[in-house]
Formats: C-alpha cells, structure tokens, sequence
C-alpha cells in the first residue's frame, strides 16, 4: 500500500477478531520496545504507530504470519507471495510452518520424528528455484 500505516488501519484486514488481536500484540510490543528507533519515533512523532515497515522489525513472526492470514486485498497477498514466487496458498502455508518451527526451536523442542500439525504445500511449481520441487517427505519430520 502507499499507506505507510496500513498494517493498523482496520480497513485492510477480512477478521477483526484477528485485527483487534494483532493491534494488541502491536501495542504490547510498543509498549517494551527498548529499539532505538522505537524510542526515537515515541519521542519525536505524535502518530500513535510508526509506519509498518518500522513495526514489522519489533513483531514476532506468528503475528506478522497472523496478519499476512487476515489481509482483506487478495491481490495484496499475491503480490506479497509473488515476491517469493509462490502462490498466496502456499505461500501462506510455509510462512506458518516457519512460525511454528521456529517456535518449537526457540523452546528447545524436538523435531527429529516430529508430527507437524501445520504442514508446506509443495508448490507444483515456482517463479524461483529457492525450493526444490520434490514430492517426497521433508527428511526428519513426519507427515501425516
């Protein structure tokens, strides 16, 4: 959007469950930001929220997942998954199952043998060759 402050306008987005969640975690995380540039714009800007290229630095990857999920404009979301040369789907799908991922990992969890709710969608094709079109199972993790 040419919106720097679209990732809080509540007209952007399909749930506003899910908004209202990720206004939450965005004041939370305003809240005890101790990042310079946090600091700076509470001390020199009267906007509420910095833009959202500023606010993507501080929110944690579930949320930013959770919004990408509740993007009302579907052409925004394919452009967003373009950029990765996937489809929004399964864009969607991988950017979860990093989320989740990352989450186990950050808790020390276990992944060898690991029944992963949330799985990829292999792409039956790509703009980019980042990921190997293969059909097999990912190596370590059962599926189900």
């Amino acid at each position: 959007y040419a919106d720097a402050f679209w990732l809080t306008n509540q007209s952007n987005f399909k749930n506003i469950t899910y908004y209202n969640y990720s206004i939450s975690e965005i004041d939370n995380e305003l809240a005890k930001s101790k990042e310079d540039f946090i600091l700076h714009f509470k001390k020199i800007y009267s906007d509420i929220y910095p833009p959202s290229w500023a606010l993507a630095e501080i929110l944690p990857l579930g949320n930013i997942c959770r919004i990408y999920k509740n993007i009302k404009d579907p052409f925004l979301k394919k452009q967003i998954s373009q950029k990765f040369g996937l489809q929004p789907p399964v864009f969607e799908s991988w950017i979860m199952t990093i989320a989740g991922l990352r989450n186990i990992c950050c808790h020390h969890g276990r992944l060898w043998n690991r029944l992963l709710i949330l799985q990829p969608v292999l792409p039956d094709n790509t703009t980019f060759s980042w990921l190997k079109n293969q059909k097999e199972k990912l190596p370590l993790l059962r599926t189900k």
